[in-house]
């Protein structure tokens, strides 16, 4: 994000990840931690929601990602079966409709209106607004007020 320093973009991505990694239902918490900590920066709600999202959605890409560099590596060392190469072949098409398709939906506001929720009119909340959300910012707060580089 513009203007955010190394230190505190350190702070908020390893802060979500360990809680993403660390509790039950720990993506949904992290993703609110993200988002809160983003909005105490000083960066608004449409920001801060957008690097969040942004960051969740190259999270699931690299995890989609990662099966076909292993059997890329598997090939170089010549110990791939053809079943493997099926496999790969298999996941870059899955790949490039993942991403083909975020690109249509983030290309303009008329793809991202094709989302089903937008088609449904179903509302949808605000990520800070959640329970689990303001729950875990605010221990989170509580456990970092004292350190250098948190706001009082």
């Amino acid at each position: 994000m513009p203007g955010l320093r190394y230190r505190p973009a350190f702070v908020v991505g390893q802060t979500s990840f360990a809680i993403s990694n660390a509790l039950p239902a720990g993506g949904a918490i992290g993703l609110g931690v993200e988002y809160d900590m983003l909005e105490s920066y000083g960066f608004g709600a449409g920001a801060a929601g957008s690097a969040s999202a942004i960051s969740s959605v190259f999270n699931v890409f690299a995890t989609l990602v990662m099966p076909v560099v292993g059997v890329l590596a598997l090939l170089f060392t010549g110990q791939v079966r053809w079943h493997y190469l099926l496999i790969a072949a298999v996941g870059v098409l899955v790949v490039g409709a993942a991403l083909a398709a975020t690109a249509v939906t983030l290309h303009s506001e008329d793809g991202a209106a094709g989302s089903a929720a937008a088609r449904t009119g179903t509302p949808t909340r605000s990520p800070g607004t959640s329970f689990a959300a303001g729950l875990s910012t605010s221990r989170v707060r509580s456990w970092t007020s004292g350190l250098p580089w948190s706001r009082s």
